[in-house]
């Protein structure tokens, strides 16, 4: 009776492998989860550097008037490069919360791993 089942199992198993499905098809995109992850960036070019700093500040009583000397600004954080700022979920789980955030995905799958974005399809970037 051992001898059967040890025999058995393995002819089931290798049935199995034998008639794998393909994913092959057209999809259509009807929920997606949206991790954003903000990290700091280097300064791309000399208008980034020129405008920019990796610390958070804040002014008394306003930027405008610490800027010209008559107030006061204290550096809250200070961010290295590479640094995560924050992770952002945006649970997108049906066509009506896809539909407001611009989303309408149509993809043809390939079984060679490849895919296209068919036309009128549409993805907001960032």
């Amino acid at each position: 009776m051992i001898k059967s089942i040890k025999l058995l199992v393995p002819m089931i198993l290798v049935s199995g492998m034998l008639f794998s499905q393909t994913i092959q098809g057209n999809w259509d995109l009807n929920a997606a989860i949206v991790e954003w992850t903000y990290e700091v960036r280097e300064f791309d070019s000399p208008e980034d550097s020129a405008n920019g700093s990796y610390a958070v500040t804040a002014s008394w009583p306003s930027s405008a008037a610490a800027a010209a000397g008559m107030g006061y600004t204290h550096t809250l954080l200070e961010y290295d490069i590479g640094d995560t700022i924050a992770v952002s979920l945006v649970p997108l789980i049906n066509e009506t919360l896809l539909g407001m955030f611009g989303v309408a995905m149509d993809v043809d799958l390939n079984d060679d791993g490849t895919f296209t974005i068919n036309d009128g399809s549409t993805y907001p970037t960032t």
